[in-house]
C-alpha cells in the first residue's frame, strides 16, 4: 500500500490530502476527506448544510472524493507502469472515465432531485 497525495482545487487555492490508494477500507480516512470534501463545496455554492452531497458537488462542479481518489489512483498506476510521465491521452480517459461515473452516481441519486 502507498501513500499518494491528492490535489484538490478549491477556491481558496490548491490543498493537498494524503490519502492511501485504498482509503476506502479506512473509515476514519474516508469520513475525514468526505467532510473536508464537503465543507469546500458548501462554501463555494454558499449553501446551507442541509444541501445533500450530491448536490453540493455538482454544483461546485467538484468532483466527489472517492471517484477522484480513483482517477488519481490510476493515473499513478499508469505512471508506475510506464516508469516516466504519463501521456495527456491517458489523464483525459481518466477524467472521461470519471466523469461518466459521476453522472451514473447522480442519474441514480435519490436525495437532492
Amino acid at each position: 500500500m502507498y501513500d499518494e497525495l491528492l490535489r484538490v482545487q478549491l477556491p481558496q487555492g490548491c490543498r493537498t490530502i494524503r490519502i492511501e490508494a485504498n482509503w476506502m477500507r479506512g473509515a476514519s480516512l474516508e469520513l475525514a476527506a468526505i467532510k473536508q470534501m464537503r465543507r469546500s463545496a458548501l462554501r463555494t455554492i454558499s449553501g446551507f448544510r442541509t444541501v445533500s452531497d450530491e448536490v453540493a458537488t455538482v454544483l461546485a462542479g467538484m468532483l466527489p472524493v472517492d471517484i477522484l481518489a480513483k482517477e488519481m489512483e490510476k493515473i499513478y498506476m499508469a505512471r508506475i507502469a510506464t516508469g516516466d510521465a504519463v501521456s495527456m491521452d491517458v489523464i483525459r480517459s481518466e477524467r472521461a472515465t470519471s466523469m461518466a461515473t459521476w453522472q451514473e452516481r447522480w442519474n441514480t441519486a435519490n436525495s437532492g432531485r
